[in-house]
């Protein structure tokens, strides 16, 4: 319904006054000129987000941003254009990866960028709600999603005979995946049960 310009002022209109936000979605999809291809007449874009990535850092540093704000810009332009799927588990991997004031202005972004879309599109309004709502559900619940949420810490595998090396942390990190993925309750008696069955392993 637009071109990549107007899109991106309709986007921005949808946005508070927020200088990350604001930054993301004036550069979000400044790279689809350069990306540009038909393929069996149909116009893509792929790759654009990266080449919105690199565009916007080389302005941003041009334009002199603080480096706080061009960290916080550059990996929501990254990411912006990734399927969210509405799921527990993914939500908590972005959660420990990036942690929730970046999961929650990703989903920002990906709302005002619907809204900037023609109307017809504008159904997946609903799912950026239900993915919020799932986030929230998860930090309400205490659910466990980074390694200081898990019922057990080194000093328990120290108990267990593990040497005290980088052992620890690697396994801390596979209890944490499996706790994550639904594979594993995080409760004391399973993860050290768990933990000795590594620690047989190595």
């Amino acid at each position: 319904i637009y071109d990549v310009w107007e899109h991106t002022l309709h986007a921005l209109d949808t946005l508070p006054p927020n200088l990350v936000l604001r930054l993301t979605m004036l550069f979000h999809d400044c790279g689809k000129p350069q990306t540009f291809q038909k393929i069996h007449g149909i116009g893509h874009f792929y790759g654009h987000a990266q080449a919105s990535e690199a565009t916007a850092q080389t302005a941003l540093q041009r334009l002199k941003f603080p480096q706080k704000i061009i960290a916080q810009v550059l990996p929501l332009i990254k990411y912006h254009d990734m399927v969210i799927p509405t799921e527990e588990v993914f939500l908590k991997r972005w959660l420990q990866k990036r942690g929730e004031a970046f999961v929650r202005q990703l989903l920002q972004i990906k709302r005002a960028d619907n809204l900037g879309q023609h109307p017809q599109f504008h159904y997946r309004q609903q799912e950026i709600s239900q993915q919020e709502q799932l986030l929230t559900q998860i930090l309400q619940e205490k659910q466990c999603f980074q390694r200081k949420d898990l019922a057990i810490h080194g000093n328990d595998l120290l108990q267990l005979g593990y040497p005290q090396n980088e052992s620890i942390g690697i396994v801390l990190q596979l209890l944490l995946d499996a706790v994550i993925q639904n594979q594993l309750p995080n409760e004391k008696e399973a993860l050290l049960q768990k933990a000795q069955q590594y620690f047989s392993q190595i």
